[in-house]
């Protein structure tokens, strides 16, 4: 061999090694199921979730989904909710969406289980190959995807979309990494893939947060923080190929992105109004220091706490105000930069700026500029943008440990690292115990469904029957219509003074009055009001077996819905109450 052939530059070494990559095909995926059972090990063994939106929003449009399916039609049109809604346009059923075939195939309950449970696998795993590809050690890329998948989501378990939506962003990440360094056309296909899975569950929020980070960091990545791992490629061929990426993306969704958007310009979130005011879910700048503080968790008058001094529609609660890192990877984060070399790591820089920047934006402050760019008005929830400094802090603590890997022999950083990722998963268990608004029953309400007398006894007057219930779609579980509704996005018919559902009675106990039904009626001539029991129906049956029996409740005490139809003296015109 000459001496040329020995001077020539030699490429950089790849982050994994051949020797690694088969096994941590089997480690990753096995580290993440398990951390699925360590946190959510009730839903492994058919428990189910209650609380929040699920029984109001949730679980009514998965159940409506799957008896469609079941009946072997597509649904188009819901309607029980309401006076009905086309429930493609509305789009949180994520008709579209391959992972809900899930519930072609199990019941109703199940399917949500897998679904979010194998979104928590995902999530670890894409984190797990992008903090690897960017350079990242096995244990870094490991506490990084600890960090990522199990400090933002658990807060928001009773928000199916956060999990769905948050799973794709590091596919996203990894499919940019892997294009920059190689220029194949496959990274670009799977970059318009990841997009467009977000944006089909037809929960919009994540995937236009995602496009907030994918566009900037290609950018910044092949342009201005340029390293030797790049493939060598013009300019104008790389932005070409991401625009490419792009409108792929929005062509597989487009079959879900149209029909939402006709029916955002016909929805209460046509314009900023007292119905969608996009600050929204805000984290107000005080609460900040939960980062710091997670015992401020504890406090059980936080909700309120949070909104003093806020203006309804500009309201928030302590899901949407979450975020939190963990404290030793805060500490790992911030020594690494005071302390160790990452104040000259172009990755660590590109991450801080990317979590700086979204931590200023939400308190909700900017806002009154950003309402007037594309998109920022039509969602909610500036807090939402935590999720990207939740990624920063997850990668660059990732990014830190290694540095103090390189203090260590290997064999004696074993011990620090099982540490380092034990203290870590314990406080993040313990947190996600406190923040929510769920709670996992061993045995599901949803399952019980089936068993409702309420439902038999319904099911035998004249249909459709329409209930008149506090609780909003939560009838419709048992399948029958109820009025008022809860849409995410809905007609705006539901929502303007003069059409809108007169609001429901307060007291538990209390029914519509005659006024205010034959209010209901003259709005809305078809919803039949069932008139509630009576002597005169003494001789059926089934309602001499429903005075018989105690009145059902659903759930524990803590989480109980009761379902009945009270027996009261005859009156006119009363429709029965179905409280929430």
């Amino acid at each position: 061999m000459n001496q040329n052939a020995k001077s020539k530059p030699q490429p950089a070494p790849r982050p994994s090694s051949a020797r690694s990559i088969p096994i941590a095909l089997v480690l990753v995926p096995l580290l993440a199921v398990l951390l699925t059972f360590i946190f959510w090990s009730d839903l492994w063994f058919g428990g189910g979730l209650i609380g929040g939106d699920l029984y109001t929003y949730f679980f009514p449009q998965k159940t409506f989904f799957v008896d469609q399916l079941r009946q072997g039609e597509f649904p188009l049109w819901n309607n029980l909710a309401g006076h009905g809604y086309p429930l493609v346009a509305e789009s949180q059923t994520g008709v579209f969406y391959p992972p809900h075939l899930f519930y072609l195939f199990l019941d109703a309950n199940s399917a949500y289980n897998a679904v979010q449970l194998s979104h928590y696998i995902l999530a670890f795993i894409f984190f797990w190959m992008y903090a690897r590809t960017v350079g990242l050690s096995a244990w870094g890329a490991t506490l990084a995807s600890l960090v990522y998948t199990y400090t933002w989501f658990p807060a928001r378990l009773c928000l199916e979309w956060a999990v769905i939506g948050g799973a794709w962003l590091p596919l996203a990440l990894w499919s940019v990494e892997r294009f920059l360094s190689t220029t194949h056309w496959r990274y670009i296909i799977l970059l318009a893939a990841s997009i467009a899975l977000q944006m089909l569950p037809g929960h919009f929020n994540l995937a236009f947060i995602t496009l907030l980070v994918v566009v900037p960091y290609f950018f910044v990545r092949a342009f201005c923080f340029k390293s030797d791992s790049l493939a060598p490629s013009p300019p104008v061929t790389r932005i070409s190929l991401l625009g490419i990426a792009l409108l792929c993306a929005f062509g597989i969704a487009a079959i879900q992105l149209l029909p939402t958007w006709e029916l955002k310009k016909l929805s209460q979130r046509s314009d900023v109004n007292v119905e969608h005011d996009p600050r929204y879910g805000n984290l107000p700048a005080w609460f900040l220091i939960q980062v710091v503080n997670p015992t401020v968790y504890w406090d059980p008058n936080l909700d309120n706490r949070l909104n003093a001094g806020l203006p309804p529609s500009a309201s928030t609660n302590k899901v949407e105000a979450h975020l939190y890192f963990g404290l030793l990877p805060l500490a790992l984060a911030l020594g690494g930069f005071v302390f160790g070399g990452l104040r000259k790591n172009r990755l660590a820089l590109i991450w801080l700026a990317l979590g700086l920047l979204a931590i200023l934006y939400t308190p909700g402050w900017l806002i009154v500029v950003t309402k007037y760019l594309p998109g920022f008005s039509f969602f909610k929830g500036p807090g939402r943008f935590g999720i990207i400094a939740t990624a920063a802090v997850a990668i660059i603590a990732g990014l830190s440990l290694d540095q103090l890997r390189r203090r260590f022999r290997p064999d004696a950083f074993i011990l620090v690292g099982i540490l380092v990722l034990g203290i870590t998963l314990a406080d993040l268990w313990t947190v996600s115990r406190v923040v929510g608004y769920v709670t996992i029953l061993p045995d599901p309400i949803l399952n019980r469904v089936s068993r409702s007398q309420v439902r038999q006894i319904l099911r035998e007057h004249p249909q459709p029957v329409r209930l008149f219930s506090r609780g909003p779609n939560l009838p419709t579980l048992i399948g029958v219509a109820s009025t008022p509704e809860y849409l995410g996005i809905g007609p705006a018919e539901y929502y303007s003074p003069e059409t809108r559902m007169p609001p429901p009675p307060l007291r538990r106990t209390s029914h519509p009055r005659t006024t205010r039904l034959a209010q209901t009626r003259r709005r809305h001539s078809h919803p039949q009001l069932l008139s509630a029991p009576n002597r005169s129906m003494a001789g059926q049956t089934s309602l001499e077996r429903y005075r018989s029996i105690p009145q059902p409740r659903l759930g524990t005490s803590r989480t109980s819905l009761p379902l009945r139809i009270p027996g009261r003296p005859p009156t006119p015109l009363v429709g029965t109450s179905l409280s929430q």
